[in-house]
């Protein structure tokens, strides 16, 4: 149990310091943890959309979680756990999601625009469908920088969620528009 603690914390320690791999090899470990998240949050959320959020935060997890702030007794699982449900959570919240008919997802941000709710649902359906279209033309890594980025984030932020350089996420950036650009579709 012991080498199991300490061959942890040898790989959050890489993960701290920037090592691809070792978030790899965190990832594997706990990818049952995010299967299991994913469970329990399709009905409001996208299975993809969730993994991501999950990665997102095991990330967060692995570069907060200090074994001696913790006292010894929140294991990284636990804390791992903690911070993906919250992060899951919050995005709940944030999206103030609000099922429809069909199944799709319309965030409720806007509801009173002042629009008829035909317009708004209509509108919303617009949004959707380019959001659809938009994840479709994306590789997973230019995916999850789009969504960190109409979420708020920077590219410093996002560079520190993914343990990627800010010039990665500038570049990711530049291709997500050009492919934006040569599909017509409005920034």
């Amino acid at each position: 149990m012991d080498t199991q603690k300490n061959d942890l914390q040898l790989i959050l320690s890489n993960v701290r310091s920037g090592d691809e791999k070792s978030f790899d090899i965190l990832y594997q470990q706990y990818k049952p943890l995010i299967t299991s998240k994913v469970a329990e949050f399709i009905g409001s959320l996208e299975a993809e959309e969730i993994e991501q959020l999950s990665s997102i935060a095991l990330y967060d997890a692995a570069m907060s979680y200090d074994y001696e702030k913790v006292d010894r007794k929140v294991t990284f699982g636990l804390y791992a756990d903690i911070c993906i449900r919250n992060k899951l959570i919050s995005e709940l919240r944030r999206v103030k999601a609000v099922e429809i008919p069909d199944g799709d997802i319309v965030h409720s941000e806007e509801s009173g625009s002042g629009a008829s709710p035909e317009e708004y649902v209509l509108r919303k359906e617009d949004v959707l469908s380019r959001i659809r279209r938009a994840k479709s033309m994306l590789t997973p890594f230019e995916n999850t920088v789009f969504l960190l980025y109409l979420s708020g984030d920077g590219y410093n932020e996002i560079a520190a969620k993914l343990g990627k350089s800010r010039k990665s996420v500038d570049n990711a950036l530049t291709r997500i528009r050009t492919k934006f650009k040569s599909d017509n579709m409005p920034e």
